[in-house]
Formats: C-alpha cells, structure tokens, sequence
C-alpha cells in the first residue's frame, strides 16, 4: 500500500491527520515513484545500449574482412597505387631502349641565318646507334648578347641518318628571331628508332664505343668488331671510314664493298663506296654507287649535296 493509499485509509479510521502532513506525504510519494521510475528507465537504456554494443560487436565479427567498409576502402587505394605503379614500370620498361637510344644521338646547330625575322641553321645530326634514327625533334634556345633567350621553341627533321652515321640538314626553319643571336643549343626530345640488329646487347654498345674513337685506334677496333659481327653492314661502313681517315682508299673501299655485299639495299653503304671510288678518281664507278645510293635514300641530303656538287 502506497503512503497516499495509506492516508486516504486512515481518514476512516478515528485517527485524523492534519491536511498538510497528508499533502507532504503525498507529494513525497509521487516524487518516491519518479525517481523509481527514472532509476527504472536508466538501467533498461542501459542495457538496450550494451545489448545494442554487442549485437554491432557480433554482426562486424561475423562480417567477412574483405567486406567491411574501411577495409574496402584501403583494398581500393592499394589496388590503385599497384595498376599506376605498374603502368610506369612498363612505360619505363617500353622506353628504356629508346631513352638509351637518345643518349648516342646528338645535335649541333651550325651556321645560323636570318631571312625576314626568321632564324635557319644548319641541323648536325650525329647517330652513334646501330641502326639508323628518323624523325628527329629537338628543342632549340638562341640566346641574345646579354644571354636572355632570344628564340626558343622545338623543331623536327623528318629524314634519316643512318646508323653510326652523321648527316647534316640544311637551312631547318626555327622560327621568329627576337635580336641579334649570340649562342645557340639544341636538346633532343623525340625520335623514332630504326629496326634493331641481330646483336647482343654487348656488341651494340661495343660499336656506338668505337664510333667514338679515331686514327688506328678505331681501325683496330672496328677489325676486331667485324670478325665478331661479320653479317653486320655498319660494322664495316665504320671500319670503312676509318680507313678513309687515315688515308687508306684501298681498304676502305674493300670494306664498303663487304658492306654493299652484305646488305645491297643500305644506301649508306652504296654512298660511302662511291666516296672512297672518287677518292681514287674512279668517276663511272662512283656514279654508279652514289646513284644506287639515291634511288634508296633519296631525300638524304649528303647524298643530294655529292651529286650536286658533281654535277658542276
């Protein structure tokens, strides 16, 4: 019986209480029953909220891995990171060849002109490569007498330059000349790379090296060369032109002679013959050699420059 129930019972009863001892009991009573009330609430929220805790705990435990939320998330970005990385791996991979490539090719800017504000120069290309390059583009800076840059932009040169050989391309429009030019310099971007050589690695990198020497040096080099690589036509145009510079037209001739043996439609080979044939004044037999050179290679400007020049 609540205290309230208990007053109410004691009105019939002789014994009488004053008003406000039944008010104060009473109200004592409703807060008694609150405050119960409340204690009630708290602890059943407490427990939905432990039981509610451990039914997350249970369903996240009974989740597979591989299916929870921040760990697909980090799944993702792994698998990004890997296909980027590997896409550069192969890109590097793919251009590895090309950039060794670029590294034996260099390009020198000689004679420069001006023609209505427009610069020209003579493009140089040199390719220590064993295989011939084209589509040559470089990067040019002219720079001014107080060194600020007075031209820049980048330049291709369409034809070929045949392997482990030199070609100079004349009059290349640059483009608009802000002042007078001082220096000049080139850096190549891009080229495109001729068929590769049946050769080992080794005997590649061995030939660009002997491109590089000069006198007897080169000579006994490139004999050594072509007795391990004897179906390889530049080997001998090389051991040719080593021959050429130290005054032997003899030899050379015979090497470029092995050379159009082994690979008669190498317009190099045919050309550098014809030079050693009008070294020892043999005009038909150069003729002959530089005009099969040209049918191959007609836009090679050495090629149209000889036979310009012998015309005359």
């Amino acid at each position: 019986m609540d205290v309230c129930a208990w007053i109410i019972w004691t009105d019939i009863k002789p014994l009488r209480l004053s008003d406000n001892v039944r008010q104060l009991q009473c109200a004592f009573s409703n807060q008694l029953q609150k405050y119960r009330s409340r204690k009630k609430n708290k602890v059943e929220e407490e427990q939905r909220i432990k039981t509610d805790f451990m039914d997350r705990q249970a369903r996240e435990i009974s989740t597979p891995l591989l299916q929870q939320g921040p760990i697909r998330i980090l799944l993702a970005i792994v698998a990004i990171g890997v296909i980027f990385g590997g896409y550069n791996l192969v890109m590097f991979f793919m251009n590895m060849g090309k950039n060794a490539a670029i590294g034996n090719v260099a390009v020198n800017l000689k004679d420069p002109d001006l023609q209505d504000g427009i610069a020209r120069v003579d493009v140089n290309v040199s390719n220590l490569n064993p295989f011939w390059v084209d589509k040559i583009q470089f990067k040019y800076t002219i720079s001014g007498p107080d060194g600020n840059a007075a031209a820049t932009g980048v330049v291709g040169v369409p034809d070929q330059v045949p392997a482990g050989a030199a070609r100079t391309f004349h009059h290349v429009k640059l483009g608009p000349l802000q002042g007078e030019a001082a220096r000049m310099k080139a850096e190549l971007v891009d080229l495109n790379l001729g068929p590769k050589p049946s050769l080992s690695a080794g005997l590649e990198n061995r030939f660009s090296e002997i491109m590089l020497l000069k006198g007897p040096e080169a000579v006994g080099a490139f004999t050594e060369f072509v007795g391990q690589a004897p179906k390889f036509a530049p080997g001998y145009i090389g051991l040719g032109r080593a021959y050429m510079a130290e005054g032997d037209d003899k030899k050379a001739k015979e090497a470029f002679q092995k050379a159009v043996e082994i690979d008669p439609k190498d317009a190099d080979a045919h050309y550098q013959l014809g030079l050693a044939l009008l070294n020892q004044k043999d005009r038909d037999a150069a003729e002959k050699e530089i005009g099969a050179a040209y049918e191959l290679a007609p836009n090679d400007p050495d090629i149209q420059r000889t036979i310009s020049e012998n015309r005359k």
